[in-house]
């Protein structure tokens, strides 16, 4: 691009025009082909450089090809080109969609303002770093524990366990638990299993162990050697009447023998049926018995069932009878 001073001296110093001062010596600036035929070439350059072909008859063809440049010039921005963006709204920065658009400040901070708020047990949100006495005191729910904070306090809580204190133990190996003497690790079920398995054997008469409770039917047959029998199979089918008439019977492992006893008064003479305290569950051995008085006896056990005992005497005499069975 040229001045007017770069084809006339007649320009001022800037190389600008000027009106002259004829009074003082000083000519006006000449006007001279170059510098026209400069700027001639200078303005159908742009028009070519437009892609516009020259016409004589339009003189805006000079403004066409400014806008034909701008046009092919200021395109869109993308992901992968610059160019021009228009600056988005409130909320299209708030809906977070359009790719289009530009963010500004004042947008981004009312947008972060909204979204940047606290978190909470129930939402996401911002979070300060815990102190160590925050972290240490466990009642803060509102800042964040780091890696540092956590190792702390867990050296100071994660101890190892005592006999007076709770803390950590490390599981037994299966010699310490068949050892017994380690006191500071701790027995699983399997560890556990193992060692009982080992010292929990059945006994014998030589050696202490594990026995089972006898059943009535293991007892009564009383041939089995490898079951122990209970205070209560002891005296299972034991039963005792402490009464005037009344009975002994023993367990069934002892025969089941039943032993009965009892006064009959007689009012009248001859034979008197009563019955017996219990039942004989399953025979009858026998009875007998006499007068209970001081003189020759009067009477005498006549008979018994599954379930009375009959006596003889004459009237007014009391015959003490015993019956026997099982």
């Amino acid at each position: 691009m040229q001045k007017i001073g770069d084809s006339t001296n007649t320009a001022d110093a800037a190389g600008e025009f000027t009106e002259g001062a004829p009074a003082a010596g000083v000519p006006a600036t000449l006007v001279k082909a170059k510098w026209l035929n400069a700027i001639q070439r200078e303005l159908c350059g742009l028009v070519l450089g437009a892609g516009i072909s020259l016409n004589a008859s339009d003189d805006g063809q000079v403004l066409k090809a400014v806008k034909a440049l701008l046009s092919a010039a200021l395109v869109g921005a993308t992901t992968t080109a610059a160019g021009l963006l228009r600056i988005a709204t409130q909320p299209e920065v708030d809906d977070g969609t359009n790719n289009n658009s530009a963010v500004t400040p004042a947008t981004l901070k009312a947008r972060l303002a909204a979204v940047l708020v606290g978190a909470t047990t129930t939402a996401a949100g911002l979070l300060r770093i815990a102190t160590q006495p925050e972290v240490d005191d466990g009642t803060n729910n509102n800042s964040a524990v780091t890696p540092a904070t956590l190792k702390a306090r867990l050296a100071a809580v994660l101890v190892g366990a005592t006999t007076t204190a709770a803390g950590l133990l490390r599981i037994a190996t299966q010699p310490e638990v068949d050892d017994g003497t380690n006191n500071n690790s701790a027995v699983t079920p399997a560890t556990l299993k193992a060692r009982l398995a080992a010292v929990l054997v059945g006994a014998t008469e030589q050696v202490a162990g594990l026995i089972r409770i006898a059943t009535t039917d293991i007892m009564s047959a009383g041939i089995d050697n490898s079951a122990a029998v209970t205070v209560a199979r002891l005296r299972f089918g034991f039963y005792f009447l402490p009464a005037i008439n009344g009975c002994i019977i023993f367990p069934v492992w002892l025969g089941g023998f039943v032993i009965q006893w009892g006064t009959n008064g007689h009012t009248v003479s001859g034979v008197q049926t009563v019955s017996l305290p219990t039942a004989f569950p399953r025979g009858v051995f026998g009875a007998f018995g006499g007068t209970v008085a001081a003189v020759t006896p009067q009477g005498t056990a006549y008979g018994a069932t599954y379930t009375q005992i009959s006596t003889y005497s004459a009237a007014g005499y009391n015959v003490f009878w015993i019956a026997l069975g099982y």
